[in-house]
Order: structure tokens, then C-alpha cells, then sequence
């Protein structure tokens, strides 16, 4: 089954796939053993305000055979999941749900379905808080903005170091290419070109720099975020004498700005014209009225300097059983394996900063006002 028809069948499900459902009523929590509804499927956007917990990001990067879910009641929840065997994963991702309602979720799930023994999910809080047999398998930081009500407000919470080196330049873009100017591009009037021109530039900083792309085929991952765009897309791009000369492209679900990928032609790095799109993204987020600006997780240091913050996600399996645990025992190693990748990449990551301090202090390079 491809994308698109993945897609179709989990909107458009039979009437037949409707009443193949598990009530379980001391859980408060149906269990849709056939087909979650579209029905469901449609509140995913306004309960989580996720790019990664909508139906057109489990059709275009989860590719499910068949899409299951649970629904909660109070408070209320709808989570897809596959399966696979005795494995179920749920599909939701980057989404706020408690230890109680988890373990509400995990036991309607193993109630219903009697072969799952296993539970692969993401989790928005310490594994340690959930009352379940578990194995903690992977976490990782996003970096994001609680955002004030206005433009003026954020400038001001600003360290007076980086408010200084913003202003700097933009003043300098300002004086250099005085024709400068934002526009943004919504949904499907985003285009393929573009996504892959931002792609290509994203590219191109990241081999001056020294470093390794991380993916290995860019036609595919630009025609993927793409056809994601075209739903809940927001392209913000930086304009000079005509020619789109950088890009920010976010996804705007629920009332949240989730920034997914940058780029900007090299030509202007005099202007550190990256940074300022992201500073011109987050100004863009406040005049939406968004709560929080969500810039990802990748680099750091330039994303904590204009506010960002490290909010934790985990990813854990949950067993119906202690000995169902014990019979996962092999998952250690892929922890193990894991947990060295993890320290190798922050390590890298560290001594790039490092390096970048260095380079700075010996250049002794400020922007003017």
C-alpha cells in the first residue's frame, strides 16, 4: 500500500471497520481493533499541536499497513498505533500526555488486543514516573521558546550580548542590501523547488563547516517535507533584488510553530543571515499568538542564546508483564549502542562550539551599529 492510499483509507474507513471496537470502561477507553476512525484522526492537530502526531505524517513517513488507536475519555486522547507480531508502536510523537493516562492507554491496548506484549512509545516525562514494567530506550532534547506577547517583549528577555550582536547585524544587512524583505508562503503554494533549494543550501553550510550531512538521499527528504508542507506548511523566506536568498520552513498545527529546516546561500554568511532568520521565525511566531516556538533539536548553542531551552522527550517500551520484559532483553544492546552514538554526537557537537568560540575570540570580529 502506498502513501496516498494509506492516507485515503485511514479518512474515508467502512462503516463495517467502524463497529470493530473494544469498550473498556474502568479504563474509560475504546480500543479500535479494525481502523481508527477519521473521525479521530482529525483531532489530532487541535489535541497536540504536533506536526508529528497527524495523520498526514503517519501516511508520509510511518507508511502503516493499518492504523489502530485508543481513545481516552477524560481527559481526552487519541493515540494511533500499528503492530507488528506481539510489538504494538505507537505512532503519536513530540505530544504532552501524563503517567496516568499512558498507563490508561497501555492497558486498554493489552486488554484489547491479547497477543501485544510489548508497547513501543514516545514519552513526554521521566520514564521513572510511570508505574508500568519498562525499559527506557532512547531520549533526546528539543530546543524550545516559551514565547512572550509581543516582539518588544521577547527582545527584552534577550542577553544583552546577543541582543547587541543581533541588532548589529541587522543593521549591516540593512546597510548592505537595503532591499531586503520577508514573505511568507503557505501550504500549497509552498513548491517542491523551493524545499529542495533550501535543502541544497542547508547542505552546502553544513560542508563548509567541516561536517557530514545527515541524510543520505535528498530528493527523497525533500519531497517527503514537502508533501507534509502542503497541509500545515509556513515558508518564511528572506528576499534580495528579487531572488529568494535564504528560507525557514515550519509546520503551523494547533496553534504551534514547529521550525523542521533552514538554509541560506552562502553568499550572505557575512550577515550570519542564518541566525537572523531564525530570530525573524521566532518574531513571526509571536505575531501568530503562538505559546511556543519549537526550533528543533540538531545544533544548540545559537538556539539557547536567542531563548531556547532543552525540553527532554523519551522513548521507552512498555511490557504487559516483568517476564515480557526479560524476554526483551535484547533491546539492552541497542540501548548500549545508542547511548555511545548519543555521547559521540554531543561530544562533536561540544568541540564545535569550542571551535567556534575560538575562531571568534581570535578573529576578534564584532558587527558595528
Amino acid at each position: 500500500m502506498d502513501s496516498e492510499t494509506s492516507l485515503t483509507s485511514h479518512l474515508a474507513p467502512t462503516q463495517e471497520t467502524l463497529r470493530r471496537r473494544v469498550t473498556i470502561a474502568d479504563l474509560g477507553a475504546i480500543v479500535h481493533v479494525d481502523e481508527l476512525p477519521a473521525a479521530a484522526l482529525a483531532e489530532l492537530p487541535a489535541l497536540y499541536s504536533s506536526p508529528f502526531s497527524i495523520a498526514e505524517y503517519f501516511a508520509i513517513y510511518d507508511h502503516p499497513r493499518r492504523l489502530y488507536g485508543c481513545e481516552l475519555d477524560e481527559p481526552r486522547h487519541v493515540i494511533a498505533f500499528t503492530s507488528r507480531g506481539a510489538t504494538a508502536d505507537v505512532l503519536n510523537k513530540s505530544f504532552a500526555m501524563g503517567p496516568a493516562e499512558t498507563a490508561r492507554v497501555a492497558r486498554a491496548i493489552f486488554r484489547a488486543r491479547p497477543e501485544i506484549r510489548r508497547i513501543r512509545t514516545e514519552l513526554s516525562y521521566p520514564p521513572r514516573e510511570l508505574d508500568l514494567p519498562l525499559r527506557e530506550l532512547h531520549r533526546s532534547d528539543e530546543q524550545v521558546l516559551e514565547l512572550p506577547e509581543s516582539e518588544e517583549a521577547y527582545e527584552r528577555l534577550l542577553g544583552a550580548s546577543t541582543r547587541k550582536r543581533v541588532r548589529g547585524y541587522r543593521n549591516r544587512l540593512a546597510r548592505k542590501y537595503p532591499d531586503f524583505e520577508l514573505r511568507t508562503i503557505e501550504r500549497e503554494e509552498i513548491s517542491l523547488a523551493l524545499v529542495e533549494q533550501i535543502y541544497d543550501w542547508n547542505q552546502q553550510r553544513i560542508r563548509i563547516k567541516g561536517q557530514q550531512w545527515g541524510f543520505r538521499d535528498q530528493r527523497t527528504v525533500s519531497h517527503r517535507l514537502w508533501r507534509l508542507l502542503q497541509s500545515h506548511g509556513l515558508a518564511l523566506c528572506g528576499y534580495i533584488g528579487g531572488d529568494c536568498v535564504a528560507g525557514m520552513l515550519s509546520m503551523y498545527v494547533g496553534g504551534e510553530c514547529w521550525a523542521r529546516t533552514a538554509g541560506f546561500d552562502p553568499v550572505y554568511m557575512d550577515v550570519d543571515l542564518g541566525q537572523l532568520m531564525m530570530f525573524f521565525f521566532i518574531r513571526d511566531c509571536i505575531s501568530r499568538g503562538c505559546a511556543h516556538a519549537h526550533l528543533g533539536w540538531g545544533t544548540t548553542t545559537y538556539k539557547q542564546r536567542l531563548g531556547a531551552a532543552p525540553v527532554t522527550t523519551y522513548r521507552a517500551s512498555l511490557y504487559r508483564s516483568r517476564l515480557d520484559k526479560a524476554l526483551y532483553a535484547r533491546e539492552l544492546w541497542w540501548l548500549v549502542n545508542d547511548t555511545y552514538w548519543r555521547l559521540h554526537g554531543e561530544a562533536k557537537r561540544q568541540m564545535a562550539a569550542l571551535a567556534s568560540w575560538r575562531a571568534r575570540q581570535d578573529s576578534n570580529l564584532r558587527p558595528s551599529d
